[in-house]
């Protein structure tokens, strides 16, 4: 087994990743204060914004996509009541599309970096395996020069 540093890029690319989707889930949030429609309304689509950015501050994916369709659906189900207006629900919708180009942007950076670990610790597994052969096939080369048939190492018990 190899001693490896882990790459400094994954984990920068899900900090930049969640910096973003923070930032993006904020805006929907500040976009929800104040828009003219009941408190209520406003609390409940500012609640599923604060669990989207919470799940993508942590770096949570899957959370942070099953959080997004929930506030799509209290979006689309707030404008179905009129409790918001059409503007509104596409500033929501957009603001969730692209938060989710940014989780599928460090979905798909994670499951590179997993494909690169796995390739480089099949990498390092093969050469040791390659270098357990050679020494093996050494080993048996150097019990072959000795003249034992490659039965291993003996020592010359004929000297008494």
């Amino acid at each position: 087994m190899t001693d490896r540093i882990p790459s400094r890029r994954p984990r920068a690319a899900r900090s930049r990743a969640a910096a973003a989707l923070v930032i993006a889930a904020s805006l929907v949030l500040a976009g929800c204060a104040g828009s003219g429609y009941d408190a209520e309304t406003a609390l409940g689509l500012q609640e599923r914004v604060a669990a989207v950015s919470t799940a993508a501050a942590g770096g949570d994916w899957s959370t942070t996509e099953t959080e997004l369709m929930e506030l799509e659906t209290a979006a689309q189900t707030a404008l179905a009541r009129g409790e918001i207006t059409q503007a509104r629900a596409d500033a929501i919708a957009a603001a969730i599309a692209l938060v989710r180009a940014d989780v599928t942007a460090a979905l798909d950076a994670e499951r590179a970096a997993a494909e690169q670990a796995a390739a480089e610790e099949a990498a390092a597994a093969e050469a040791a395996r390659v270098a357990a052969e050679q020494a093996a096939a050494e080993e048996a080369a150097r019990d072959e020069e000795r003249g034992n048939g490659g039965k291993g190492k003996k020592d010359d018990e004929d000297d008494d």
